[in-house]
């Protein structure tokens, strides 16, 4: 009989719930959470939007966050994922939040406080990539060129290039001169080209360096005379026609606006003669071809 009574007893205070096992409150489920580690401020700071948001940060979570920072950025780990690279905590919370919550559907669409990140001082940034420039670049570089013809030329050229989406669109004027050449070059005949050109380069970058393959097309002038005439006189001729040619050059950031540039082109030139002052003397005819190599700044972000 006392055994009956033991077991209805015991029976009555289960039933009740006035009896619980030692592991009923390790049985307790843990909450829709997150358990964040890693960079203890940027942890911090997520936690406290989380927070706003009414998501736990718990330690009991099965959603494992790995928070580090990745330049002026943050790279967020979850569930030992590939780490996913964001901008801002607010950022963050946004991607933790959508692994946690299933009424994604509502209170993520809804407006969220920006939360700073304090890190007191700014450090020195990077300096900026050129192809990351919006506006107006403009340039300016030294030039020397080998002609086909054996003539080796000096000059100089300016532009301006303005990003239209994906590819900058670039005008350039240049001008240069005959430096030496073999035959009548060497001692009596002076040339000089202008040229102008339109076209278009496309910015790649390459670490902190940009790289930027393009053409341009225009018209251009050539300009030949005879040096040093005993008599005063000027005997001379002039051609002109279509250019072309195909470029890349290699920008080296040195500050926020400026960077060093370094470029190799191909010209094309087709020339027809429209002037000469003498008719007695002929001229050399104008190269076709001119490898070009160049030197100088470029200043972006106008």
């Amino acid at each position: 009989m006392r055994a009956w009574i033991t077991l209805f007893v015991t029976w009555f205070f289960v039933a009740t719930g006035s009896l619980e096992g030692p592991g009923a409150a390790m049985a307790a489920p843990c909450p829709p959470s997150a358990n964040l580690s890693g960079d203890a401020k940027l942890v911090a700071a997520i936690t406290s939007v989380l927070d706003q948001r009414g998501i736990p940060v718990l330690a009991c979570s099965s959603l494992a966050v790995e928070i580090q920072p990745s330049g002026d950025a943050l790279a967020i780990s979850i569930d030992g994922r590939e780490p996913r690279i964001v901008n801002d905590a607010r950022t963050a919370a946004t991607m933790i939040e959508s692994w946690v919550r299933t009424d994604v559907g509502g209170p993520l669409l809804g407006g969220h406080a920006i939360v700073r990140i304090e890190e007191g001082p700014a450090p020195r940034q990077e300096t900026m990539v050129p192809s990351t420039w919006r506006g107006v670049q403009v340039f300016a570089l030294g030039q020397n060129a080998v002609a086909s013809d054996g003539t080796d030329w000096i000059g100089a050229e300016v532009g301006a290039c303005v990003n239209l989406g994906p590819m900058c669109a670039a005008v350039r004027l240049r001008f240069a001169q005959v430096a030496g050449g073999p035959g009548p070059f060497e001692f009596m005949l002076d040339r000089a080209g202008y040229e102008l050109l339109f076209g278009g380069d496309i910015p790649i970058s390459v670490g902190k360096m940009t790289l930027s393959p393009g053409f341009s097309g225009g018209i251009g002038t050539v300009v030949t005379h005879v040096a040093d005439m005993e008599d005063g006189s000027h005997k001379g001729s002039e051609a002109g026609g279509l250019r072309a040619d195909v470029h890349a050059s290699l920008t080296y950031p040195l500050s926020h606006r400026f960077a060093a540039e370094v470029g190799l082109s191909l010209d094309f030139a087709q020339s027809t003669r429209i002037d000469s002052y003498s008719p007695t003397v002929l001229f050399p005819d104008v190269p076709l071809f001119l490898a070009r190599i160049a030197i100088g700044i470029r200043y972006g972000g106008l």
